[in-house]
Formats: C-alpha cells, structure tokens, sequence
C-alpha cells in the first residue's frame, strides 16, 4: 500500500488509520480503510472467506484425535491414535511451499509421552500444548494437568519447556490463544466433564504465568466444544453436554461469549445466537473478519456421516460484529465450499498465505473401505484458498480515523456506495481545533458534498436504509484538496 494519497491532499500515515482487516473494533471506532491508487481514494478494506477445497499432500500416517499447527512455513502435527489401540508420541513435520502446496512430510523428534485429545498452539515465534491423554482406555490413564511450551524451528520441536500445571486436568476440551492470555475451556477432568475456564498470561519470554480459574462455561459442562477469541471477546461454540454424546438433545447449538478484561478474566456469558445446527467437535477459526466453521457431529450413535450418520461436511462463516455478537451463518454449500467429506475432531488451522487447512480427523464409513483408512483414521489433508470479498461498511460505526491533509485543504468529500445510504462526517475546522461537528447527508444521485473553507480534519461514518448485510453497501470513500 502507498504511503501517501494524491499530491496536495492527505498523507496515510498521518490518517491514524485502523489495524489490519479482520481485526474486530469496538463501539465508535472504524472499519479499516486502504488507498487505491486507481481511485485515488480511500476504500474499504477487502474481507476474505474460504474458497472450494483441494486434496494436498497426504499424512504418512492416519490421524485422529492429533493436533498442530503452522509457524515459519512448517505445519507440525503432534500425536494421536494411529489404529485402535495405539497412542502416537510422533511429531511430523512438512513445508508449505510457495506455490502453497505442501512438501514431503517427515518425523522430528517425538514427544516424551503418547498424546491424544489435545490441543497445541502457536503465537510469536512459539507453540503451546494443554491437555490431553497419555493413552486410550478408561479415565484413569488420563494425563495430570500438564501444560508445556516450546520454540519450534525448522519444522522440529527438540524441546518442550514445562509450564505451570492447570487447575483441571483435561482432554475433549478447547483452548484459545488471544489478546496476551492462553485460555483452556471445558473437556473431561478424568472423572467427569468439566465446565472450568482458566487462563494464564503470556510473559515477554514466551513461558507462561500461573493459571487462574475464571467465569465458567454457561449452563454447566461442556466438552468438544469449537472456542475462538479476539482482542477483545472469547466465544464458546456448540459442544456435547453432560459427557453423553450420543443423547442428541446433549448437543449444544448456542453460542456464548465473554468479554476479555484487561487482567484476562472473563466477564459473565452472554447469548451471542446460534450455530447453524447443533454440533460439537467441529472445529473453528478467525480469518478475514470472520468465524469459519467447517465439519463436527451432530450426536447420536453412528458415526458413519454418509450412510445417514451424524458427521457434517459443511462450512459455515459468520461476521464478526463490534458487540461480541455475530452476524448471520452463511453456508458455503451454494459456493461450492464443502468438506470433500463428512469430517469431524480434525486439525483445522490458517497459514500464512491465508489458507484454510484441514487435516485427518474422523470421517464417514462406506463399504468397501477400510477402518483404518476412513472411520477412525484418516490420512487426507485438504486446503483452500482465500476468496478476496469487497469491503463492506458496518452500520453506525466510523470509517475512517481522523483524516488530515498533509498540505492545502480539504474541500470536498466523494463517496461510492450501493443502496440507500447515509453518510455522516464530522469536522475539525482552524478556528476550533479540537471541536468537532458533526453533519448528516442524506443519500443524493450525487454522491458528493463540498466542506466549505477552514476543514482540517475530516471522519467518516456511514448508516443505511436496509440492515446492511446483503451488498456491499460503501466501497469508497474520497477526499478532494486543493492548495
């Protein structure tokens, strides 16, 4: 992006300007805005949502109840059942190309014990493990409350950094990574399912602080249930009540969310809508200003999805919305954005070229095939792409920081948009710095409005007739200067 607009009119980088698309904003604040050098403008920063997917470059290995990440360019994929009866200590690791295809995988230095049903994370240079099981069979084997951290580099994790234990021991239970804080969400404590909530602080070094229990999950236990966070909220999607997944009306279809306090605790749940349809160990992910969900169950005894079991092939996305709350699910179904098949407790992350990855998991059973390869185990590794979509404004909030000519003034304001919409701008002028006024233009076939003399600083906000959602409803916003 340029690093200033059109000669004699206003300078980006002193428009305090707002962060990077995708990222969620509060009451008052604004959705980003980049300059188009064709326009000549400011426009609407493009969101994204997943493309169709494609098959890549196999596991060596069926995975289920795996889990991994990608940092530097390396996906790292860590433990899991890999038949019936075994629990994998392997670390395997494959680059991601820059064509966006994967190369060879390839086994790193395992992990001290056999893991399943965990979760690893990654943040700024390190990855984060909560939970898990040692071993398969009853609770009793279950793994203590270890936490561990690590420095992967290369596509190898040679060693793991002890961490303070968590309050509850774990597995079947969501973690989230967000704002400075590691957050571990329900699952099983060995014993029953647990509805505790705990959080530990990032240190500069990368270790992590002592846990601390905060607000529990809403309305009591809650296991494979999908969690995502951002600066500002943690949300708590779906997932199995009272540890019996195969009653249906156990699985959760609402969503909750919290508000992330400046110390990392939460505030109470609040309702923030429902999920397409009830579903746990589905998985989710925020990228481009939106929550994407792809795959889970529904409940029930089969797990065979394609034979009228309950797995789901489905993706779904959401908006997310200043409040907490998220805007209407829409299904990718129509766009061609499925699961190749029905697939539930897989590995679903985003890398750094914006691709959506989905890794091993559970999938459906057809005649013919074999358990290990389709059931349980799984070894297809599938990504997609990112579709670039136009920005679209948010009703009522502003577009735009502070806009400042870097010389001459500001004389008159442009907008191009879609429908009936609204356009407020408020001004600095040079007798009143500091005093902001505030006009309403009502929508005009014009499109465009003069400031008069004296303007030094211009915002932006727009509101609309409809409710916004259906079209991009603004695309552009220009200011013309003169000497």
């Amino acid at each position: 992006m340029p690093d200033a607009g059109p000669p004699g009119c206003f300078n980006l980088r002193g428009a305090a300007l707002l962060p990077a698309a995708g990222r969620e904003l509060g009451p008052h604040s604004a959705q980003s805005l980049v300059y188009d050098a064709a326009l000549g403008g400011l426009v609407l920063a493009p969101s994204t949502r997943p493309g169709p997917f494609v098959e890549d470059r196999p596991l060596p290995r069926g995975a289920l109840d795996a889990d991994g990440f990608v940092m530097d360019g390396w996906w790292y994929l860590l433990g899991g059942q890999t038949d019936a009866t075994h629990t994998s200590t392997e670390l395997i690791a494959a680059p991601v190309q820059p064509d966006g295809t994967l190369g060879p995988w390839s086994a790193r230095t395992p992990y001290p014990l056999p893991l399943l049903d965990h979760i690893v994370l990654a943040h700024s240079g390190r990855a984060y493990l909560t939970g898990g099981a040692q071993d398969l069979g009853g609770d009793n084997v279950r793994q203590l409350a270890a936490a561990r951290w690590s420095s992967p580099s290369a596509g190898d994790i040679p060693l793991w950094n002890t961490a303070p234990d968590n309050p509850v021991r774990r597995f079947g239970h969501e973690a989230v990574l967000t704002a400075g804080f590691l957050y571990t969400l329900g699952g099983d404590d060995g014993d029953l399912a647990t509805d505790d909530v705990s959080v530990a602080t990032l240190l500069p070094d990368g270790s992590l602080d002592a846990w601390r229990r905060t607000t529990p999950l809403p309305d009591g236990v809650n296991q494979f249930l999908a969690g995502a966070g951002t600066s500002r909220h943690l949300w708590a999607l779906g997932g199995c009540r009272r540890k019996d997944c195969e009653t249906v009306s156990n699985i959760e279809r609402r969503m909750f969310v919290a508000d992330i306090q400046t110390d990392g605790t939460l505030s109470a749940w609040r309702l923030a809508g429902q999920l397409p349809a009830a579903n746990y160990d589905q998985k989710v992910v925020v990228t481009g200003g939106r929550v994407v969900m792809a795959g889970g169950r529904a409940g029930g005894r089969s797990r065979c999805g394609d034979a009228g079991g309950d797995n789901y092939d489905g993706v779904w996305w959401a908006e997310l919305l200043p409040d907490g709350t998220l805007g209407p699910w829409e299904s990718g179904a129509s766009l061609g954005v499925v699961l190749p098949r029905v697939r539930s407790d897989q590995v679903m992350r985003v890398d750094h070229l914006g691709q959506l990855w989905v890794l091993g998991g559970r999938t459906s059973c057809i005649g013919a095939e074999t358990a290990d390869r389709n059931n349980t185990f799984p070894r297809e590794v599938w990504r997609s792409a990112a579709v670039t979509l136009p920005g679209r404004a948010r009703v009522g909030h502003w577009l735009s920081g502070p806009l400042t000519p870097a010389s001459g003034r500001v004389t008159s304001l442009h907008w191009d948009a879609d429908g009936e919409v609204t356009v407020q701008v408020r001004f600095e002028r040079d007798a009143a710095p500091g005093t902001w006024n505030a006009w309403t233009i009502a929508p005009t076939s014009a499109r465009s409005m003069p400031l008069g003399f004296g303007v030094r600083r211009v915002q932006v906000l727009a509101t609309f007739a409809g409710d916004g959602a259906s079209t991009p409803s603004l695309r552009s916003v220009t200011l013309d200067c003169a000497p």
